[in-house]
């Protein structure tokens, strides 16, 4: 739960570096099986939609309107 705006900050950049994490694992070949490479953009995935949760809720908490 994130409590200050430091935090909010600090999450914000987590969720731009999780994107930008997501926008190469999603473009670029690797060696891995295909199902690891589904399971690592799948697991990305679900820190962007927990990580975006976390900011709506102080965003809503800090402004109720």
């Amino acid at each position: 739960m994130i409590k200050n705006e430091k935090q909010y900050q600090i999450t914000n950049k987590q969720l731009e570096n999780l994107k930008g994490a997501l926008k190469t694992s999603e473009t670029k070949t690797n060696n891995l099986p295909e199902i690891l490479q589904k399971a690592m953009i799948d697991g990305i995935h679900s820190q962007i939609a927990d990580l975006e949760q976390e900011l709506n809720d102080y965003t809503h908490l800090k402004n109720p309107d």
